[in-house]
């Protein structure tokens, strides 16, 4: 029987620093704490649209987002394989649910739109199946597809339909910089990086690029309504930019 109380055998950066440094009620304090940021940017999301009318898909995005902070600050403080889970679902079903939505750009048949969400969901399935009895290593690769598939479907839009164009740069960088600093801190852990605690960085970056996507997921809705796209947008200051659904009039 699967032992659900065991302990993870990721080796984090700020984990080696525990072990000589050990803190009883926190295997990764900083970690911790920085999860909680990602938890914040969904809250702060929904405060931000609570008087807008959001779909059900960009509500249900911002709710997995706060679940992701919450099950990766619970995974980092003990490092036990049942938090690890809370952590790394939620990833799942967030990333391959934003690639079923913008995939929907590319559905011209309703056969096809319940075709992608049968492949996404099932994909979401294996995934979770292969993190818990296959190897973490193997979900760890297929759980990028869907982000890479994401942003390259936003990008290609974006560019066709000249829509946020000057978004698209940040929404490549942000992601590249973070996989970059995880696996930095993953692999390459050592005296000179200990202290960078470079997964914090990519608790922050991965949390903006998440945001990123789920408003850019808004913009597209009010383009398809032919909506003044010039009207909606309320803030943009690098990483951010958020849109005000109440502002769409119509396009003449």
């Amino acid at each position: 029987m699967y032992n659900w109380n065991t302990h993870s055998n990721f080796n984090f950066c700020e984990g080696q620093i525990s072990a000589y440094h050990h803190n009883k009620y926190f295997e990764e304090f900083i970690n911790s704490i920085s999860s909680l940021f990602i938890t914040f940017l969904g809250v702060y999301g929904l405060y931000i649209s609570r008087n807008f009318k959001l779909s059900k898909g960009v509500i249900k995005s911002y709710v997995l987002l706060i679940i992701c902070g919450i099950g990766s600050a619970l995974f980092h403080s003990n490092l036990i394989e049942l938090f690890r889970y809370l952590d790394e679902f939620p990833m799942i079903l967030s990333s391959t649910y934003s690639t079923y939505i913008f995939s929907y750009y590319f559905a011209n048949s309703r056969l096809l739109k319940y075709l992608l969400c049968l492949f996404w969901y099932s994909y979401c399935i294996i995934l979770m199946a292969l993190n818990i009895f296959i190897h973490p290593d193997l979900f760890r690769t297929l759980f990028g597809i869907p982000m890479a598939l994401t942003i390259i479907i936003i990008t290609i839009v974006s560019i066709k339909k000249n829509i946020i164009r000057r978004i698209i740069p940040r929404l490549i960088i942000l992601p590249v910089v973070a996989v970059t600093l995880w696996s930095i801190d993953m692999h390459y852990c050592c005296s000179y990086i200990h202290y960078l605690y470079l997964h914090t960085c990519w608790h922050i970056l991965i949390g903006y690029t998440a945001i990123l996507i789920i408003e850019i997921n808004i913009i597209f809705t009010l383009y398809r309504k032919k909506c003044n796209m010039d009207q909606i947008i309320i803030y943009d200051k690098f990483p951010l930019f958020y849109a005000d659904i109440n502002k769409c009039t119509k396009v003449k």
